[in-house]
């Protein structure tokens, strides 16, 4: 049962007019993503939630799988394409403050300013939450794009 109705609706996508329509509605939306935004940059993919951070230059984005709660992180620049699936994230924070980052070579470079969206897994043996990955956005444009694709999840 699929909200009151005894089948699910099947979704049929038309590629070659870009356009998306349910089947037991004659309701048809357009779909016009912007290459440059990346909150069209998300993807849904065999029903998984997937958030696509994208390799925009080596400045503007960092990330950690190290975060230390005294601020002592490292950030690395994002050097490829990373897609996160949801499904496997229990909750997200976002935070702000100054962090270091490294350079090419994985060494400390300089300290920056920006945002940082933490991913929260859970741990089944401490049973308790941790942060298992960090990005670091140093365009307040792109933070908060992609906080408006985490909201339409």
């Amino acid at each position: 049962m699929y909200c009151g109705m005894a089948d699910e609706p099947t979704a049929q996508i038309y590629p070659e007019t870009k356009k998306r329509r349910i089947g037991l509605s004659n309701e048809t939306y357009e779909y016009k993503p912007n290459p440059e935004c990346m909150v069209c940059k998300g993807s849904k993919f065999m029903g998984h939630n997937f958030v696509h951070f994208r390799k925009v230059d080596n400045e503007r984005v960092y990330q950690t799988e190290d975060w230390e709660p005294s601020g002592s992180a490292l950030f690395y620049p994002l050097t490829e394409d990373v897609m996160v699936n949801s499904r496997n994230i229990e909750q997200f924070s976002c935070s702000s403050g100054n962090f270091f980052v490294a350079g090419q070579d994985g060494l400390y470079s300089r300290t920056l300013s920006g945002k940082v969206l933490h991913l929260w897994r859970f741990c089944t043996e401490k049973k308790k939450l941790y942060i298992s990955r960090s990005f670091l956005f140093r365009n307040a444009q792109d933070f908060w794009e992609v906080q408006q694709m985490l909201e339409r999840l």
